[in-house]
């Protein structure tokens, strides 16, 4: 998956999918001024880091799957 991300000084990530011409994407919306963004290297994880004197903290996003094939089972 290809993805483009941005943030906001303050409460917002936005991340983009490059393979649809960012037609679809994703804003993210937390408390705090941001410090940092990243992502694992394997790409199934978006951490944040928030810079607030009182909420400071890491954040972690994990991708969504959907796994049809586990339908069958229920």
């Amino acid at each position: 998956m290809s993805v483009c991300y941005c943030f906001d000084l303050a409460d917002f990530v936005h991340v983009f999918d490059t393979k649809s011409d960012y037609a679809r994407g994703q804003e993210i919306d937390l408390f705090g001024e941001i410090a940092g963004i990243s992502f694992s290297p394997d790409t199934e994880a978006l951490f944040v880091g928030v810079a607030d004197r009182t909420y400071g903290s890491l954040l972690e996003f994990n991708r969504r799957h959907y796994d049809h094939y586990l339908d069958c089972i229920f």
